[in-house]
């Protein structure tokens, strides 16, 4: 298995083991992992409105029901 992953780097033309940049590594990462933040920010807040609608019928619904 890590002799694949070690493969796998070297194809990609990404040093590994001692002559790994580690810099290069972590601005990937960070680089990475903001743009997955970003992803995940943009799909909560488009779904936001769509999930409380329900839960405002419901409100009415109870509300109407006790009422009459």
């Amino acid at each position: 298995m890590v002799v694949a992953g070690l493969a796998l780097l070297a194809l990609q033309g990404q040093a590994c083991g001692a002559a790994a940049d580690r810099e290069a590594a972590r601005e990937r990462y960070d680089s990475d992992t903001r743009a997955s933040r970003k992803a995940l920010r943009e799909t909560v807040r488009a779904d936001l409105p769509a999930a409380h609608f329900p839960w405002k019928t419901t409100g009415v619904a109870v509300i109407v029901r006790l009422c009459s």
